[in-house]
């Protein structure tokens, strides 16, 4: 089986700030990258999202 792409890809300015909103909001989120650089989360229909810094 093959891995989910993300259906959108957001930026934002603040990934750790993103990241801890998101996930305090009952949102289910990944680690951020090792690189820091994003994240992905699901909406509340199992489609995946990414989220990057811009």
């Amino acid at each position: 089986m093959s891995e989910q792409v993300a259906a959108f890809h957001f930026q934002c300015t603040d990934v750790v700030k993103a990241h801890r909103y998101l996930k305090e909001s009952g949102v289910k989120v990944t680690d951020i990258s090792d690189d820091g650089h994003g994240f992905e989360f699901w909406d509340t229909e199992g489609n995946k999202l990414h989220t990057m810094s811009i």
